[in-house]
C-alpha cells in the first residue's frame, strides 16, 4: 500500500516495485515468494472421550451438580448446549451449563423430586486436532433419597 506495507494473500511469488516520492526517481524491486505454512497433525485415530462424573446419591430438592470433562491431550474444540444433553429424565431441568475450562463444564440440574435421574452427553460436542470426533458419552445415573424410611 503507499504506506510500505505488503500483505501476502496466497500461495505465490510476485516482484514488488517501491518508487520514491520526493521525485528522485528512485526505485527498488524485491522479489517476494510466499509458501504455506505446513501444519503437522499427529497422526492420531483415537476419539476424545468425554465423561460425566457427580454424586450418587442426593436429597430430594438439592441441586445436583455433575462434572463433564473430555480426555484429550491434542484438544481443538469441546461444547456443551442444552441440546448437546441427553436422555435427562426424572423431572430434572438444567439450572446451568457453566464452562470451567477448556476441557471442563459443570452442569447444574434443579427441581429433582423423583426416585433417580440420568444424563449423558450427546456425540460430536468434542474434536480433536486430527478431526477424530467424541461418541456419546457414559449415562450417568444419580439415586434421589426421599429421607423415608424404605
Amino acid at each position: 500500500n503507499q504506506n510500505g506495507t505488503i500483505t501476502a494473500v496466497g500461495v505465490g511469488n510476485t516482484t514488488v516495485t517501491a518508487t520514491a516520492k520526493d521525485g528522485s526517481g528512485v526505485v527498488a524491486t524485491i522479489d517476494v515468494t510466499v509458501t504455506a505454512e505446513d501444519i503437522i497433525v499427529p497422526d492420531d485415530t483415537t476419539a476424545p472421550v468425554v465423561e460425566i462424573t457427580g454424586a450418587d446419591n442426593v436429597s430430594v430438592g438439592q441441586k445436583v451438580t455433575l462434572t463433564v470433562k473430555v480426555n484429550e491431550a491434542n484438544l481443538a474444540s469441546f461444547k456443551i448446549t442444552e441440546k448437546d444433553l441427553l436422555g435427562l429424565t426424572g423431572g430434572a431441568s438444567i439450572s446451568k451449563i457453566n464452562k470451567v475450562s477448556d476441557d471442563t463444564y459443570e452442569i447444574t440440574l434443579m427441581g429433582v423430586e423423583v426416585s433417580s435421574l440420568a444424563l449423558c452427553i450427546d456425540a460430536g460436542v468434542a474434536v480433536d486436532v486430527a478431526g477424530n470426533v467424541s461418541a456419546e458419552s457414559n449415562e450417568v445415573v444419580i439415586f434421589i433419597n426421599s429421607g423415608e424410611d424404605l
